[in-house]
């Protein structure tokens, strides 16, 4: 193997290292920036996301309001405890 193509094979390993590794915060990222509604209210959620989907009693204070990403099957919910966000999940979401 020339040293010409082992620069290239390098080169592309180390592009492609940097691409993945870039990709990988910003799931983080994401997943931070739903988790930093905790502590809101329900009203500035609906406020920024506008009217879920589907609100769900799960029981108690408790509910879950859900947001359906349109064609797919991405569900996102916050669960909300006497009026303030208390927690995210999601389903079916790609990020």
């Amino acid at each position: 193997m020339s040293n010409n193509h082992k620069k290239k094979r390098h080169s592309y390993s180390l592009t492609l290292a940097i691409a993945i590794s870039s990709l990988l915060p910003g799931c983080a990222l994401l997943e931070r920036d739903f988790n930093a509604w905790t502590g809101h209210s329900v009203d500035e959620l609906v406020e920024s996301w506008g009217a879920p989907a589907s609100v769900e009693r799960m029981g108690g204070d408790t509910d879950a309001y859900t947001w359906q990403e349109a064609g797919t099957s991405c569900r996102r919910s916050f669960m909300v405890l006497k009026r303030t966000v208390v927690g995210y999940t999601d389903t079916g979401c790609s990020s």
